[in-house]
């Protein structure tokens, strides 16, 4: 199912009740993918990392958020979701 779902909302017409319920299992889909994260990777990382290192990795990661590479990896990011979309308008 899960293989399935991405395609199944891009097929949908925008607006139908197919589009919004695929649109609905997509997201109860992330929903558990980022509790079970929370479950297992949160815990692993609270296993390996102390609370000063972890405290550390949060600062780095704040400070990358607001730095210029993170807006090119963005950028750069948005590029190939464009150029993805436009290909697959074409070809379809």
């Amino acid at each position: 199912m899960e293989n399935t779902v991405i395609p199944e909302v891009h097929a949908a017409a925008t607006g139908t009740p197919e589009f919004a319920g695929r649109t609905k299992v997509f997201g109860e889909l992330i929903d558990h993918h980022a509790s079970e994260e929370e479950k297992t990777m949160f815990k692993m990382a609270r296993q390996l990392f102390s609370a000063e290192e972890r405290a550390q990795l949060d600062e780095d990661y704040e400070a990358w958020k607001n730095s210029p590479a993170a807006a090119a990896a963005m950028t750069g990011e948005k590029t190939r979701a464009a150029v993805k979309g436009a290909v697959k308008a074409i070809t379809q």
